[in-house]
């Protein structure tokens, strides 16, 4: 899946344990109800060099049949 939204919600929202998600949408097209799906992001960091690799956590296949249905 490419040029998915990353989104912020530690600062903003009310909600701040949140923290970092990828969002699809379903029907982005749509004015109202985009069938937005998340899922969290979690990270892997070196503590030597910080190499960075971050990871979505769950939802996996969620976001896989959003994207195909956004994408078509």
């Amino acid at each position: 899946m490419t040029d998915l939204h990353i989104n912020d919600k530690g600062h903003y929202g009310a909600d701040t344990s949140e923290g970092l998600t990828v969002e699809v949408q379903g029907d982005p097209k749509a004015i109202f109800f985009k069938e937005i799906v998340r899922a969290s992001l979690t990270a892997n960091v070196c503590s030597s060099c910080g190499f960075t690799e971050i990871f979505t956590a769950g939802n996996l296949d969620r976001l896989w049949v959003h994207y195909k249905r956004a994408n078509r």
